[in-house]
């Protein structure tokens, strides 16, 4: 396809720059095998750019009279009218090569542990593993954001050209839950930290390991009202009175539940200001919440 820059260009111009003429404003890309044709303000110098199977070529003309009878004069070009279509990219797996160099000791005399020396591994978000930082963040906001259970994940993957299996995919995710858990903790310190906060247990579907049947359990959820942070808690799947006596074993201010017995310790707890919000029956004025605050 032969195709002329729109604007006058200086003759001067060679490669590199030709080459970024074409690929920044005409939006094209030269190994594609077009023909870009240059002309000079005063058309009577044209530079043709072309790719060869010898590599880039430049044929350059002068006219020793008269002009190219092309756009030159004739027309002014306006300013372009641009349209914006939407397309999608597909993810795509890369591998990362980490290239450590290794070198060996020609003086005896210097007393070295190994023969050999390697340069030192970079540090792995995973030990003994060859899963990427950014494959790991993948996988969570997949699971946890966009509610992808792991199997569909691994058919997603599948579809990319890259088979991982499940019990490989588990392992990574323990590992990185374990990674997380300092980020947990500082979550559930903060939320802790404020002076009302909001406590419910809700049912939780767990899979008893040795009998591979899905049981009821329970997770615990604490909501600072104020800075609207949450966490969860899970126990064993228990909804004990233990359970929410270790989970708010330091906690100073407002407390709001609902009327399950096992919070009836905190009446008359020093320093714990108890609220009720009854959701099944009716809102008395303590609940600060309506159902869909929750």
């Amino acid at each position: 396809m032969l195709l002329i820059y729109p604007y006058p260009a200086d003759m001067h111009k060679s490669f590199y720059t030709l080459s970024g003429l074409v690929t920044n404003q005409m939006g094209h890309t030269i190994p594609d095998g077009d023909v870009f044709i240059f002309i000079n303000r005063s058309c009577n110098c044209m530079k043709i750019l072309h790719m060869e199977r010898g590599g880039l070529v430049i044929y350059h003309l002068r006219l020793e009279s008269g002009t190219f009878n092309i756009h030159c004069g004739k027309w002014t070009e306006l300013p372009p009218e641009i349209t914006e279509i939407l397309e999608h990219e597909p993810a795509r797996f890369y591998v990362r090569r980490i290239i450590r160099h290794k070198y060996v000791g020609k003086d005896k005399s210097i007393e070295t542990e190994t023969p050999v020396v390697t340069a030192e591994l970079p540090v792995m978000p995973l030990s003994k593993s060859y899963a990427g930082s950014s494959l790991l963040s993948e996988l969570m906001v997949n699971k946890y954001v966009n509610l992808l259970p792991f199997y569909r994940q691994i058919q997603m993957f599948k579809q990319l050209g890259v088979v991982i299996p499940a019990s490989t995919l588990n392992d990574w995710f323990r590992e990185t839950a374990d990674l997380l858990r300092p980020l947990y903790y500082r979550l559930r310190e903060e939320v802790l930290s404020t002076d009302y906060i909001q406590v419910d247990e809700s049912t939780i579907p767990v899979v008893y390991e040795e009998k591979h049947k899905t049981v009821k359990g329970y997770i615990w959820m604490v909501r600072s009202v104020m800075e609207k942070t949450v966490f969860f808690h899970y126990d064993q799947g228990s909804r004990a009175q233990k359970v929410v006596v270790g989970l708010l074993k330091n906690y100073q201010g407002a407390l709001q539940t609902d009327g399950y017995e096992v919070y009836s310790i905190y009446q008359n707890k020093q320093g714990v200001l108890p609220l009720r919000c009854y959701l099944r029956g009716f809102l008395i004025p303590s609940c600060a919440l309506s159902r869909n605050g929750w």
